[in-house]
């Protein structure tokens, strides 16, 4: 007998009532306030299927998240953000694109002027800070996600650090030229 089955024995006529879960404190990834996403208004293979819909809602989330969605440029043109959510939810959605090293199918089919020469890059940044949390409502059916809390007391570490690299530099400089 398997632990989950013992688990469920033992709890037979008990009756449980039980909120929901959350799929990132499922996983674990409970850090931070939990933020729901909007509900849905269209399903996945509409808002694949129709690029105005997508646009409409992609719209709708960012502005539910306060965030600004501003269409980048890649190569002189807009990004085709519509495109860039079809082929990467086509093959499994984000994180298994990633695990699976297909960036480069993804990047193919777009057709990028040879002087973008970090397209891939440029596409992984644009669609986690501009997708990431469509899909998760659209393609994976999401309830929200963990805004994470940044700590105030990690900042003047990162600026004392980088003031004293500056100082240690100009101390080099001061010294080779002096020698």
């Amino acid at each position: 007998m398997s632990v989950a089955d013992a688990a469920a024995a033992a709890d037979k006529g008990k009756e449980k009532v039980e909120e929901p879960v959350p799929p990132a404190r499922a996983a674990g990834g409970g850090n931070g306030r939990f933020m729901a996403y909007p509900a849905r208004m269209a399903e996945h293979k509409s808002v694949v299927a129709d690029a105005a819909l997508f646009r409409a809602e992609l719209e709708k989330l960012h502005a539910h998240m306060g965030t600004k969605l501003k269409v980048p440029i890649i190569g002189g043109k807009d990004l085709d953000l519509h495109q860039l959510f079809k082929e990467v939810t086509s093959r499994g959605g984000i994180d298994k694109v990633k695990a699976e090293n297909r960036w480069r199918e993804v990047t193919a089919s777009f057709i990028f002027p040879a002087t973008a020469t970090n397209a891939s890059f440029m596409l992984k940044k644009y669609y986690m800070s501009l997708l990431y949390h469509f899909e998760q409502l659209y393609f994976f059916g999401g309830q929200g996600w963990y805004q994470q809390e940044s700590d105030p007391r990690s900042l003047p570490c990162i600026e004392v650090r980088a003031e004293t690299q500056n100082i240690d530099k100009r101390k080099r400089a001061t010294n080779a030229s002096s020698g």
